[in-house]
């Protein structure tokens, strides 16, 4: 690749960021396909929010007929949580969707300060799913510790 195919994207300090047309097109794929991704996590999140709200009502009115004592508290309580889940999906969803849009109006004006507000938004995002994944991962541990010492508390 030669320095004559490279492009300075200048915010009018002097010093910028060089990228060849081919970064300039993976990265405009890359908004195109986080922006259809964001969507479709927009979508999905009214979708089961609707979902959750219908079957939230009808699973605690079966936990609470099932006659085990309590159940009919456990139907409301899945329900809260499964709820607080779908809207916490919201804030990955949005950085993603502020990413691809923040990138591509950089990307097309030849502004640096989009294409760095955009790529904030990409690592807002990517660390809120690594912190989500870790919380889930000492979750999921904490879980089975609780399993296991439940399991030996019956013998």
């Amino acid at each position: 690749m030669s320095l004559e195919n490279l492009e300075i994207i200048d915010s009018g300090t002097g010093s910028g960021l060089t990228m060849s047309p081919e970064m300039q097109s993976h990265l405009k794929e890359i908004c195109k396909w986080s922006r259809f991704l964001a969507i479709l996590g927009f979508i999905f999140i009214g979708l089961s929010f609707i979902i959750m709200l219908l079957a939230g009502g009808t699973m605690a009115t079966l936990m609470a007929s099932s006659g085990v004592p309590g159940m009919a508290a456990a139907g409301p309580l899945i329900t809260i949580i499964s709820l607080a889940l779908i809207a916490l999906y919201i804030i990955p969803v949005l950085y993603l969707y502020k990413f691809s849009g923040n990138t591509k109006k950089g990307l097309q004006s030849v502004s640096q300060e989009m294409v760095d507000l955009g790529i904030t938004n990409f690592r807002k995002f990517w660390k809120f799913i690594g912190v989500f994944t870790i919380g889930f991962i000492i979750l999921y541990f904490v879980m089975m510790i609780g399993g296991l010492a439940t399991m030996m508390s019956m013998q």
